[in-house]
């Protein structure tokens, strides 16, 4: 398949810019830092480990040895997301006895699987 280099067909034809869009859009945009924090969340949908986790931890509290059973990992690079995704505000633990069980943070994190997957069902189709 041949791709064609040229973004002429993509490019505005009209040349003049409309300020008041560009104002409108510019009041609206998150700031930098919230951008970088918005990057980081999405990162940890984009690793498969951390997915698999945040899938896992939808309906019950699970403890690290039963998700590295589940995840066929070992404990510790299981650990090591668990924290990566504490950090972001994903995932959060309870000390229960001799276990450390993690759970979702807050139902928004179900609701962005559940509207991607909502998504790939529409690209899908």
């Amino acid at each position: 398949m041949q791709r064609n280099n040229s973004n002429q067909e993509f490019k505005c034809k009209y040349f003049k810019v409309q300020e008041d869009i560009v104002e409108k859009v510019q009041d609206h945009l998150p700031s930098e830092d919230e951008f970088k924090e918005l990057i980081n969340l999405f990162q940890a949908f984009a690793d498969k480990t951390k997915l698999r986790i945040i899938y896992i931890l939808f309906d019950s509290k699970v403890c690290t040895c039963e998700l590295a059973q589940l995840l066929k990992k070992d404990e510790d690079k299981v650990i090591s997301h668990l924290k990566e995704l504490e950090e972001l505000g994903v995932v959060k633990h309870k000390q229960e006895e001799d276990m450390t069980c993690y759970y979702l943070a807050n139902n928004h994190i179900q609701h962005i699987l559940v509207e991607g997957c909502i998504h790939k069902s529409y690209i899908d189709s």
